[in-house]
């Protein structure tokens, strides 16, 4: 009765004044590169004042450990096998018909880049209520030669996005139309996209539209172009006993001052208390290897702390990330919630937050987390959380996980190799449990099968060109 009650105070709200909703996807930001999440080199003043003001969860993870998939789980509310992003790119397939096989023992499935048009995406689901939807930063889910795959498409009715992995002089995609329009020189990409996130803010509220602002930032993904004074600050300030980066230390910094900017502009506008807020990010931290070198030569990054690995692979590095919800009166301030999250949660969570419908005929597999968001100490319906990771690359296996209560489990395509950690004592997946639990290893492994049936996952077939031992 209390989860009724408080459903229909938030629609009777909604009813009066629509609330708004800012959603911010950091790039690559690992679990604990904030202030707010235990790091004591990197400095997010902005962010954590944003968690002084909501809820944190320490259990939120990302739809999958690379971005793509990531980000259309998000727009589709789906699990990546339903959606078929499967991964950025198709690198392996080009490889074969350049008549270079690759070595491993199975081949990657079938790669979709977009989203298909039947997919009712977040965005259109607020745009078909009277929202006004914007979308400045990175996609990352169509080939921007095509307007069927860009955001006018899928739901948004502004939008700027970049072209190039750089944070300077960028190519930009205006209007889905191919220019050699470019980013002002010396001005750096946040920054800009911030500009244009602002006046998409100001035009909503000047035409007294409520609005749905998703700002995918690419901070703090590579290239690490930053801002020298920055560079320099970090150069000279303590690590600690973790590897940290100056410039990726700046990167964080310039994000969270983006942050502090949209936070600013909506105290400005007078819209702070009306606007639900979320910060989040697409995938883990990248990791280092052993030599202290990454997939890119000369670009160290980072640790991610307690946790295993990160960007790339099923491990909690890759996959747990952090979130933070703000919504003044709604949402209780300075908590901190344990609930399991995870990225398909956020479709139905922000349209229900804000008094609005879910979709008809289009099913999600992500719940309403609601009753988390209204008390810290309520528990949401026990469920499994599930992943499906066919990328072959630089950090981590193709696989399949789940996490079911403290209990995690990986099973990986190439050697069928299973894995079985209990999170609550081993948060680093440092004790493989497979062999010491074979019954339970046995039924999370059926369970994860019966799983890939229903939403249809890809096999990944025998590679013909296979040769053992090379």
């Amino acid at each position: 009765m209390i989860l009724f009650c408080t459903c229909l105070s938030i629609a009777a709200i909604a009813a009066a004044q629509p609330p708004n909703v800012v959603l911010i996807l950091a790039d690559d930001l690992g679990w604990n590169s904030l202030g707010c999440f235990g790091s004591d080199y990197y400095e997010s003043p902005n962010i954590d004042k944003l968690a002084s003001q909501g809820m944190r969860f320490d259990n939120g993870y990302a739809a999958d450990p690379i971005c793509a998939p990531t980000r259309a789980s998000l727009m589709s509310g789906w699990d990546v096998p339903r959606h078929k992003v499967l991964r950025v790119s198709d690198g392996q397939r080009k490889d074969i018909e350049k008549g270079k096989p690759p070595k491993t023992r199975l081949l990657q499935p079938p790669h979709q880049g977009y989203l298909d048009q039947e997919v009712v995406t977040l965005a259109e689901s607020f745009q078909s209520q009277g929202y006004r939807t914007g979308v400045f930063g990175k996609w990352h889910l169509g080939w921007w030669k095509d307007p069927n795959h860009l955001p006018p498409a899928l739901g948004f009715d502004e939008f700027k996005l970049k072209r190039e992995y750089k944070h300077f002089n960028t190519q930009l995609i205006p209007g889905g139309v191919n220019t050699d329009e470019k980013i002002p020189a010396g001005v750096y990409l946040t920054d800009y996209m911030c500009d244009l996130a602002l006046e998409f803010l100001e035009r909503s509220v000047d035409k007294k539209e409520p609005f749905f602002l998703y700002f995918p930032d690419l901070l703090v993904h590579s290239p690490f172009e930053t801002v020298a004074a920055l560079e320099d600050k970090y150069a000279t300030k303590p690590r600690g006993n973790m590897h940290h980066d100056e410039k990726l230390a700046a990167m964080v910094e310039s994000l969270d001052t983006t942050v502090g900017r949209i936070l600013e502009k909506l105290d400005e506008l007078g819209i702070a208390d009306n606007t639900l807020v979320v910060f989040t990010s697409d995938n883990g931290g990248v990791p280092l290897t052993a030599d202290g070198d990454w997939w890119r030569k000369n670009e160290p990054n980072t640790s991610n702390g307690i946790l295993k690995g990160g960007k790339g692979a099923l491990v909690e590095g890759g996959i747990r990330v952090p979130y933070i919800f703000r919504f003044p009166g709604r949402i209780p301030a300075a908590t901190l919630s344990h609930e399991p999250i995870i990225t398909q949660d956020l479709y139905p969570t922000l349209l229900r937050q804000v008094g609005l419908k879910l979709p008809e005929n289009h099913p999600l597999d992500g719940i309403d987390i609601s009753a988390a968001l209204s008390d810290p100490e309520a528990k949401l319906p026990e469920r499994t959380l599930y992943w499906f990771h066919s990328n072959y690359s630089f950090a981590g296996r193709a696989g399949m996980a789940m996490r079911e209560g403290d209990w995690k489990f990986c099973t990986f395509f190439e050697n069928e190799e299973e894995e079985l950690f209990n999170l609550k004592e081993d948060i680093g997946e440092e004790h493989n449990l497979a062999s010491k639990y074979p019954e339970r290893a046995a039924q999370m492994h059926r369970k994860l099968e019966a799983w890939t049936k229903s939403v249809n996952a890809p096999p990944h077939l025998p590679n013909p060109d296979y040769k053992p031992g090379k």
